[in-house]
């Protein structure tokens, strides 16, 4: 192979490195919390929607303005019977001459609605109530992300122990299996007894692969959430923090965000 060549390869090695993620090898429930809120699609489509609403407030309190509207353009009329008379035929908002000439036109008109029946009243109160409903279900949004960063996050940590459990119940087993195949070879023992010995040692590692299969999934999860790639051999989980709420203050299912978000609901439909 020619120098250039093999320079050209390192230099194709180093971009895809480059462009390779880093791997996060340490995290915690709060660090991961705060990502999310950055990174999640879903919160910055909610936060979209909730720009939208606003912008359907300000059209409705424009209805309230007068309507001005403005017109202006340059015509050439061509007559090829020019006549004497200087009648002017119109026809709507059209005039027809009876003679060539060049014209300018400018035009304003103004209009104002005097009676609307509260119309203009209701859908500036729908508007406003829409802009509440899109802020409650962007707090509903960013609750049920929370859960399920939750979920995931637990069952990440569960499973670490989980696997750090079985991987010493694996050695061990190694260890007994390592004994019997010695013992059979002395043998001191039946063959059932050795194949006894190795299906613990077959058992213990898919327990382990099941449990690693878990673990990914929920990483999978997280980066979803969170963008980033974590490396699950080496990652370091920190442990949950006690919550410093009281679960028997939420007894009041009136203070729920989706019992406001359906009062929300209800109240401009009635409107």
């Amino acid at each position: 192979m020619a120098v250039d060549d093999v320079k050209q390869n390192q230099e194709v090695n180093v971009e895809v490195n480059e462009n390779k993620p880093k791997l996060v090898t340490k995290i915690s429930f709060d660090d991961v919390l705060a990502k999310a809120k950055d990174h999640s699609y879903d919160l910055q489509i909610a936060d979209y929607n909730i720009l939208i609403s606003k912008q359907g407030v300000r059209g409705a309190r424009s209805e309230y303005f007068p309507k001005l509207n403005f017109s202006a353009g340059t015509e050439y009329t061509k007559n090829f019977r020019d006549a004497r008379e200087t009648t002017v035929m119109s026809i709507g908002d059209a005039f027809i001459n009876p003679y060539t000439r060049y014209q300018s036109v400018l035009g304003i008109n103004v209009g104002y609605n005097l009676f609307d029946f509260g119309v203009r009243g209701g859908n500036l109160k729908i508007a406003k109530e829409d802009v509440l409903l899109k802020e409650l279900e962007t707090k509903e949004k960013l609750q049920e992300m929370n859960l399920t960063l939750l979920d995931s996050y637990t069952k990440i940590l569960m499973t670490s122990k989980q696997i750090e459990q079985n991987k010493e119940i694996l050695a061990l087993e190694q260890k007994n299996l390592e004994l019997y195949e010695r013992l059979y070879a002395a043998k001191e023992i039946s063959k059932t007894e050795l194949n006894s010995s190795r299906v613990k040692v077959k058992t213990a590692k898919n327990k382990i692969s099941d449990l690693m299969s878990i673990k990914q999934d929920s990483l999978n999860w997280l980066s979803f959430y969170t963008g980033d790639v974590y490396d699950i051999n080496n990652l370091q989980i920190a442990e949950l923090k006690k919550p410093n709420f009281d679960v028997l203050a939420f007894k009041d299912y009136t203070k729920s965000i989706t019992w406001k978000i359906h009062e929300k609901n209800i109240r401009k439909k009635r409107t």
